[in-house]
């Protein structure tokens, strides 16, 4: 992380950064021109207009709102849940109602966003969210063809393998004409892991983060870091509950730099051997494997088993044992008062846990594992 970086993120924790969904936004409108943009214009990685047939994309609905207030200046950050997708930054009048300026965030280097949704603020300062596009590595050309409109077609350069994962907008101070102003950037957590997440918790210690794929497979992880307010490395554990009890499966420990260089060549082939499945049987040394992504007949390939965890998180919460037991969760509550987390099932059930300091975890958040 560079000095501006560390300086940005230090001064929103100073100034008392802070952020509210949706209600921020409640003056934008796509199309709106605000400045010199037109917001909720789809960009690709050329920040040219990203194109539909012979029409520019402009997003319509399936915004999220989040304010920041950064030296008494207001700026809304705005995710469009769309595929691809588009995040935007936009500077309030510092008096009455409006907006000065918006642009839309470069997102040439992280190759897009599939459908960004769940932003929450750090306690680093930062806006954290998820890519929830249920990719499928093995059966990805819809996706593809989908995706190629942000590289203005070119099939060759997505790989479904750089999408799913948690990202943040980080806020960067810099000089303009008229003094000081902000600007932004969007960087993926590849040190997490590619949970397609619809819902964040980011607990008090910062290192504790809950990620929830409420819309696909039902599947809660926890990732701890291995430093306070960084995502770049730690362990990613899946969650399995049964209704009444969880317990812990680590998938695998993460480094970003390390993740990243190992997308480069991340192809479904480098991770597992495949077999239709027949009535849930599978041919010697493959296991059954039934999750959002359909039963199908697994072999993991040894050189991965280390880090596919990461790559994917669904098939191996599929390939645990007990997992045919596991229900499905769509929705979690935190109360820190308490604190508790309270884990919302498919039919409505609600299970609460408190949360205790673990130390072979190395968090001071971890649901209790009761019998």
């Amino acid at each position: 992380m560079n000095l501006m970086m560390k300086r940005a993120l230090v001064l929103g924790c100073l100034i008392g950064l802070h952020a509210g969904a949706n209600a921020a936004g409640s003056e934008l409108a796509s199309g709106q021109v605000i400045g010199k943009h037109i917001f909720g214009l789809a960009r690709d990685h050329q920040q040219s207009p990203l194109m539909v047939a012979e029409d520019p994309l402009i997003h319509q609905g399936g915004a999220s709102h989040h304010e920041f207030v950064l030296a008494q200046q207001t700026y809304t950050v705005s995710l469009f849940d769309h595929s691809p997708g588009s995040v935007y930054l936009s500077e309030k009048q510092s008096q009455g109602e409006g907006y000065l300026t918006t642009k839309a965030l470069d997102l040439e280097p992280i190759s897009g966003l599939a459908r960004p949704v769940g932003g929450v603020k750090t306690p680093w300062g930062s806006l954290l969210f998820s890519e929830s596009e249920l990719v499928d590595a093995a059966e990805a050309d819809t996706f593809v063809a989908s995706m190629a409109r942000f590289f203005k077609g070119d099939e060759e350069q997505v790989n479904p393998y750089h999408y799913g994962w948690p990202a943040e907008v980080v806020l960067l101070e810099s000089e303009g004409d008229n003094g000081q102003t902000w600007s932004a950037k969007v960087i993926k957590d590849y040190g997490v892991g590619r949970v397609s997440a619809s819902d964040i918790v980011v607990m008090p210690d910062g290192k504790t983060v809950y990620l929830l794929d409420g819309n696909h497979s039902g599947n809660l992880y926890v990732f701890v870091a291995e430093q306070a307010n960084s995502l770049t490395q730690g362990k990613l554990y899946g969650v399995l509950f049964d209704g009444r009890s969880v317990s812990y499966h680590e998938l695998g420990e993460g480094a970003a730099l390390k993740t990243k260089f190992r997308l480069r060549r991340a192809s479904f082939d480098t991770f597992f051997d495949q077999e239709p499945s027949s009535n849930g049987d599978c041919p010697p040394g493959f296991e059954f494997a039934d999750s959002a992504y359909g039963q199908e007949c697994l072999k993991v390939q040894a050189r991965a088993q280390a880090y596919i965890g990461l790559f994917e998180p669904i098939r191996m919460m599929a390939l645990l044992p007990g997992s045919k037991e596991k229900n499905a969760i769509r929705a979690m509550e935190f109360d820190a008062a308490g604190p508790r987390l309270s884990l919302i099932q498919a039919n409505g059930g609600t299970r609460s846990f408190a949360l205790k300091p673990h130390s072979q975890m190395q968090s001071q958040y971890l649901m209790e594992v009761s019998p």
